[in-house]
């Protein structure tokens, strides 16, 4: 179904911004010189434009599904859920540039000590020990008005997490051959 499409988008998303702050990946030999700021802008970037190919690929899976449907039952569909949602494609986009900013900070913290490895997993523990609490506490916040509202609460979120994630990276290191 489309809503574990959705699930799986932002599930990848965290993962795959989580791993790009490994260590092995950032100390990667290029054949151009680079800064932290390039890195980190790049990598944003690269986020990003993810966040938004998964928001067009979300789309198509919902028109393959429909087309799919047509075509195998002969049933016509044109309803009001078959035509472009851009509201539903605002908040998709949004959600899936949280994940992402979420799973780079939570990169970050990892790269700069693993102890946030046990921190992690014992905030997992409690979110899920109390899913319930959590849960109707976290989502009034980010979608208890309009979109207007979700988009900029979900924005300076993900620049808040974000910048966060990269003041932390930014410390002095010296780095071994």
């Amino acid at each position: 179904s489309l809503d574990l499409m959705l699930f799986i988008s932002i599930f990848a998303l965290f993962v795959i911004s989580w791993v790009v702050t490994n260590k092995s990946i950032i100390h990667e030999n290029f054949s151009i010189p680079t800064t932290r700021l390039t890195a980190h802008s790049s990598t944003v970037l690269f986020l990003i434009s993810l966040c938004a190919l998964a928001t067009i690929t979300a789309l198509c899976t919902l028109y393959i599904s429909i087309f799919a449907r047509m075509v195998f039952t002969d049933v016509q569909m044109v309803m009001p859920s078959t035509l472009i949602d851009f509201e539903a494609l605002i908040l998709l986009f949004f959600s899936l540039l949280l994940a992402a900013a979420g799973g780079y900070f939570i990169g970050s913290l990892i790269y700069v000590s693993k102890l946030f490895i046990i921190a992690f997993v014992a905030v997992l523990f409690i979110i899920f020990r109390n899913y319930i609490e959590n849960i109707q506490m976290i989502i009034p916040f980010y979608f208890g008005e309009d979109v207007f509202s979700y988009v900029i609460k979900a924005l300076v979120s993900a620049i808040l997490l974000f910048g966060t994630a990269i003041a932390l990276k930014n410390r002095k290191e010296v780095r071994g051959l």
